[in-house]
């Protein structure tokens, strides 16, 4: 993971040649979450950006869907907003919260996001998905998300999804100078009772 650790225990656990790897029943059902406290997000001391954070929060605004160049490989972003916290999502981390934003009618979109990154630009403190790192769970089933959605502030902040509206172009429709005259046949005009030609041929007029 490079710089970024997902525990800040102190400790590191190596496996070496010699270790011996057998799989047992899991001992737990717990997901040993560590929830970031809000108040805490915004402390480097507390919340330092090497290390990899859980974090819970209701999405309260989404932004467009938009594509960028990074490694010469075409990403997609999404901004969005949970309660007083930016955030920026990546990849299929974006594709997976545009799609629950978008279905979710009158539901609140709750978010959990398991070893999250912070980062920091211009002062401002947000959180993105660390690569492929990340687990992002929509309206999960644990009890902390319930606890969290008990304790959410009953205002009725509604989702709010931003969509492009490509801007229209002023197209001015030329008035071509046949159109202003019914077409006729050549029979028809040698019986016709008036022919009258305008410009280029100014003044050539003939009437029976």
């Amino acid at each position: 993971m490079g710089k970024f650790r997902a525990t800040k225990h102190p400790y590191r656990m190596s496996l070496m040649n010699s270790t011996i790897v057998t799989p047992c029943p899991s001992l737990s059902d717990d997901m040993y979450l560590d929830l970031a406290a809000f108040d805490a997000f915004s402390d480097e001391a507390q919340c330092p950006e090497n290390i990899l954070v859980d974090i819970i929060g209701q999405v309260v605004d989404v932004g467009e869907m938009k594509t960028h160049n990074v490694n010469n490989k075409i990403m997609k972003k999404l901004e969005f907003e949970l309660r007083n916290t930016k955030s920026t999502f990546w990849g299929r981390f974006a594709e997976t919260l545009m799609a629950a934003c978008e279905n979710s009618g009158d539901k609140k979109v709750i978010c959990l996001m398991r070893f999250a990154k912070i980062t920091t630009f211009k002062g401002v403190r947000s959180i993105s998905n660390a690569f492929d790192m990340s687990l992002l769970l929509i309206d999960p089933d644990y009890p902390e998300a319930f606890e969290f959605v008990q304790n959410l502030p009953q205002d009725g902040l509604a989702l709010t999804l931003q969509v492009h509206v490509p801007k229209e172009q002023n197209v001015v429709k030329k008035v071509e100078h046949y159109n202003r005259f019914p077409r006729n046949t050549i029979q028809e005009l040698l019986h016709s009772p008036e022919i009258q030609v305008d410009p280029p041929c100014h003044g050539l007029h003939w009437r029976n």
